[in-house]
């Protein structure tokens, strides 16, 4: 076809793929900063300081660093307390002065609870050989995974018992960044000229090993009826995935806190049906999450952080040959082979790539499915009449388009970025339901728990349990209709969503359906 099929740009619309970058920067003279102290006392050691942006972020770089850190004091920024748990030399070297820079943080605490990983957990290990330590690594990293899926005792799993005992302060730092108002954290990029697309997400990129630990240890609580610290370590999973979600608008950064958020449910659904859980605590639980927001909707993301990077790249497109280039599909390195963008209308070609965006951006943000189905067939039809279209594919005639109709060859340029960055958003959708799902289940789950607690019984139907054991009873987010309900054969009871192919997959081997069982 035409631009960009031979760049990475087609490989970035995927949610998982999609990697964001900020800033290269040049090196600053050191400022004088006076101490910020904060509304609560600061972790002994830790200095922080005004903020600084240095000069040479420009454009999106710029106005996105801004945004995301705008009137946020480094005291309330959750990512300056989960430095003190990673320490400064997780970064890499030609970062970490301009990391700090932008965080405020002028100095960690010298005896830092740090994070202690699985494999430094066991070269520590005494007596144990090359081989042995190998095994010990793969058991403790395979019981992380089982730990956060059923009540486990230390009995049980020892070495991992050891092992989140040796992270135990670390995780206090934790949750104490979980507390925090808001999360932002600088991204950055050794390459030049930098790109929203390779950063440096140093800090996000761990929070879902420390979920993940987090879980265990909340069931490993559960198991010895500590049901408080249970819930705790839950609580801040959910905090930890919506700080990220919220801090940081970009989709790699969403996809991890949708990463964190599904461990937290998966140990909550571990908790309703270990039957451990007293009325009272229910309660309490069910309060907690309520009190919790929900993880913003797929369409923010788009609409700031997606669509920076779009603009990023039509503006590298006028100061970057190898940029030109590589949008080019059939041009060569040549001076001939790549068409002179000098006097292409920037603005033209930018407000062009805005108008398709926020046809994408309404799509995804509407939640009528009749009318978001149409919103999303209309984007289809328009993305395949894209795809099919030869305007502007060869560099030559792209070049003559430019001559002879200088803002069709703009326009040209921004709709083809547009498209080419597209997100998927039939996937955006069903990602947002799946998040409704797991609050939904959790929700209906405790109700019907209430409910027996009451009763010595479980309702007939979900609709017994509105309003007085929860609000209302929610629509499945994928099929706007029901949740199935179901006994089991055990006397349990089982609240299912069929995920986004609407069907039951019990036995199947593809099963994307989500459920809770109760006892």
């Amino acid at each position: 076809m035409r631009f960009a099929s031979s760049l990475p740009y087609r490989w970035i619309g995927s949610s998982l793929a999609l990697l964001l970058l900020l800033g290269w920067l040049v090196t600053l003279p050191a400022k004088e900063s006076t101490p910020i102290l904060g509304t609560e006392p600061l972790p002994e050691g830790l200095v922080l300081v005004k903020p600084q942006i240095p000069i040479e972020l420009v454009g999106s770089l710029k106005s996105i660093n801004e945004q995301l850190s705008e009137a946020l004091s480094p005291a309330d920024n959750a990512a300056n307390f989960l430095m003190i748990v990673f320490g400064p030399d997780a970064f890499e070297p030609e970062l970490k002065e301009f990391t700090f820079e932008l965080l405020g943080l002028k100095k960690l605490p010298a005896n830092s609870p740090l994070f202690v990983s699985v494999d430094e957990f066991t070269r520590h290990a005494e007596g144990l050989t090359a081989e042995k330590r190998a095994e010990r690594t793969g058991d403790i990293q395979e019981q992380l995974l089982i730990g956060g899926e059923a009540p486990w005792t230390r009995d049980e799993y020892p070495h991992l018992a050891e092992y989140l005992d040796a992270n135990a302060e670390a995780l206090k730092m934790v949750a104490i960044a979980s507390q925090k108002p808001r999360y932002y954290a600088p991204l950055l990029s050794i390459e030049n000229p930098s790109r929203l697309l390779s950063a440096d997400l140093t800090i996000e990129r761990r929070l879902p090993f420390l979920a993940r630990m987090l879980v265990a240890r909340s069931l490993l609580h559960l198991a010895n009826n500590d049901f408080n610290r249970c819930a705790d370590d839950l609580v801040t999973c959910h905090k930890l995935a919506s700080l990220l979600a919220f801090g940081s608008p970009f989709d790699v950064s969403g996809a991890k806190a949708h990463v964190i958020d599904s461990y937290a449910f998966r140990a909550e659904a571990a908790c309703l049906d270990s039957g451990k859980l007293t009325g009272e605590q229910l309660q309490t639980f069910a309060s907690r999450l309520r009190s919790l927001p929900p993880l913003p909707t797929a369409d923010r993301a788009i609409d700031l952080g997606e669509r920076a990077i779009v603009h990023q790249e039509i503006e590298l497109l006028s100061t970057d040959t190898e940029s030109v280039i590589g949008f080019f599909e059939d041009a060569d390195s040549t001076a001939k082979g790549v068409p002179d963008l000098s006097k292409l209308n920037w603005k033209l070609a930018l407000a062009q790539a805005d108008e398709i965006w926020d046809q994408i951006v309404l799509a995804v943000k509407t939640r009528n499915r009749a009318e978001q189905d149409k919103l999303f067939e209309t984007l289809n039809q328009q993305y395949a009449a894209w795809e099919q279209s030869d305007e502007g594919s060869d560099p030559v005639r792209f070049q003559e388009l430019l001559k002879n109709k200088p803002d069709d060859a703009a326009r040209t340029v921004g709709r083809d970025m547009a498209y080419s960055l597209r997100p998927y958003w039939w996937q955006r959708r069903m990602t947002d339901d799946r998040a409704f799902v797991r609050r939904d289940l959790i929700h209906l789950g405790l109700a019907a728990l209430l409910y027996r607690d009451e009763f010595q019984k479980f309702p007939d139907t979900l609709e017994e349990l509105a309003p007085k054991f929860i609000e209302t009873i929610p629509a499945e987010p994928h099929s706007d209709g029901k949740y199935e309900y179901t006994r089991l054969a055990d006397g349990r009871v089982r609240i299912l969503s069929t995920g986004p192919n609407r069907q039951n997959d019990a036995n199947q081997d593809y099963n994307d359906d989500q459920f809770v069982d109760l006892k």
